[in-house]
């Protein structure tokens, strides 16, 4: 592999990451990779397929397969898992805010339960706004979790719908 092809991703991937408005903190934190990691590939250096997944996974980048200096084309269920997975984790981490501002609505309004109330509504938000960069059509439902269990089983169980919601985007080339 040519040095030429990395130092011209890591140039895409700069300018990518830079289009999303993403800092090289949130880069890192949304492919699960270090802040050096990603810094390392902007300036042209080689990395390993794994990598290069976690990267192709991060949809706020808007990647195409010809985008990168080697295949990922065979890695595409594993996409999928990874971006099934996060949905799981998003849409019960939502759940699990709503509980909490639904209890601290019955709760007498202390300064520590108004504090409470505040931090898991920003919690909220921030979790809304990464499911609607994940899933725009899913996140219309304010409360998308109704029905669905969290933890592996639901993994398992919902994977037949998730997939047939996410197909097109995680794999343009089957739709």
């Amino acid at each position: 592999m040519s040095k030429s092809k990395w130092i011209t991703f890591g140039k895409l991937l700069k300018s990518n990451r830079q289009a999303a408005g993403l800092s090289r903190y949130r880069l890192a934190r949304l492919a699960d990779l270090s802040e050096a990691a990603i810094k390392k590939l902007e300036r042209g250096q080689m990395a390993s397929e794994r990598t290069l997944l976690d990267l192709y996974s991060v949809h706020e980048l808007g990647w195409r397969k010809g985008d990168f200096p080697v295949s990922v084309e065979h890695k595409t269920q594993d996409e999928f898992l990874r971006w099934q997975l996060r949905y799981l984790i998003l849409r019960s981490s939502e759940h699990a805010y709503h509980k909490v501002l639904k209890w601290a609505g019955i709760q007498t309004k202390t300064a520590e339960i108004r504090a409470l109330d505040k931090w898991a509504k920003q919690k909220l938000r921030i979790v809304e706004a990464q499911l609607h960069r994940l899933d725009p059509q899913s996140s219309s439902n304010s409360n998308g979790f109704a029905g669905r269990r969290g933890g592996r089983r639901a993994a398992r169980s919902s994977g037949s719908t998730l997939r047939s919601a996410h197909c097109a985007t995680a794999n343009p080339t089957q739709a």
